[in-house]
């Protein structure tokens, strides 16, 4: 057990629980509980991505599914023709990553967020579509605990408020 760690966390209280007012056993409990984002997102894979990609034709003013969109503006075809070229890329780069059995959507990557902002300003996605990138790409929660790396029971608690 980290005890610097854990001292800091109920000396500071950066969360602002309110931990003196806890006993031990409701400090362990409420720090257990995973509703803590962790920072990043989580990549996805491709089939998730080709499957998402294979459907939306509702959410567009096409009517079209996303592949097809990202198709057609691949080759700078109507409706998008009038398209960037750093647009017409960007939808490149998303077929492949739909179409390549090892490729990722990792939106921790500056080039992919760039990319998926060319295609939303471009008419290609609609910002609700980006929107429901972001969430498949959301990380679980987690708890407290998790964020600080450690796991301490109640007497570890007790211990470490008896250090501070």
């Amino acid at each position: 057990m980290d005890y610097e760690i854990l001292k800091a966390e109920l000396r500071d209280d950066p969360l602002e629980r309110g931990y003196a007012q806890m006993t031990d056993q409701q400090v362990v409990d409420r720090n257990h509980l995973k509703d803590r984002q962790p920072s990043g997102y989580a990549e996805v894979p491709r089939v998730k991505v080709s499957t998402w990609a294979t459907n939306g034709s509702e959410a567009h003013a096409t009517q079209m599914p996303r592949i097809v969109r990202l198709g057609l503006a691949a080759k700078r075809a109507a409706p998008f023709d009038q398209i960037s070229y750093a647009a017409m890329g960007a939808a490149i780069g998303a077929l492949n990553i739909a179409g390549l059995d090892s490729a990722v959507l990792d939106l921790n990557d500056a080039t992919q967020v760039k990319s998926l902002g060319l295609l939303v300003s471009s008419g290609i996605f609609t910002q609700a579509e980006s929107d429901e990138l972001y969430a498949m790409s959301a990380k679980p929660l987690i708890s407290r605990w998790e964020e600080l790396g450690i796991n301490p029971g109640d007497g570890h608690v007790k211990s470490a408020r008896e250090m501070n």
